[in-house]
């Protein structure tokens, strides 16, 4: 499931990054504290399930609904949380 939810989080903010760009796109992952990137490898330092959320709340609170729409649609692709 972490590895799952590394790419969806590389995901997230590849899409939010042609939104808002790069920059911020990684400013907002930075701000969660719980995930850290170096070059193409992302380090979970939470639950997976906990830094998805985090990491999602981030766009939410500078960008709102919207973002948070680009990140259900990229989880939607993952099947992730099936029921």
């Amino acid at each position: 499931m972490k590895n799952e939810i590394s790419t969806i989080i590389k995901e997230i903010i590849q899409e939010q990054s042609n939104i808002v760009g790069s920059r911020v796109a990684l400013d907002r992952v930075r701000s969660t504290k719980v995930i850290t990137i170096e070059g193409d490898n992302i380090k979970i330092l939470t639950s997976p399930a906990d830094a998805l959320k985090k990491l999602v709340k981030s766009f939410e609170e500078i960008f709102g609904d919207a973002s948070v729409e680009v990140c259900d649609e990229v989880i939607k692709r993952h099947n992730l949380f099936k029921k």
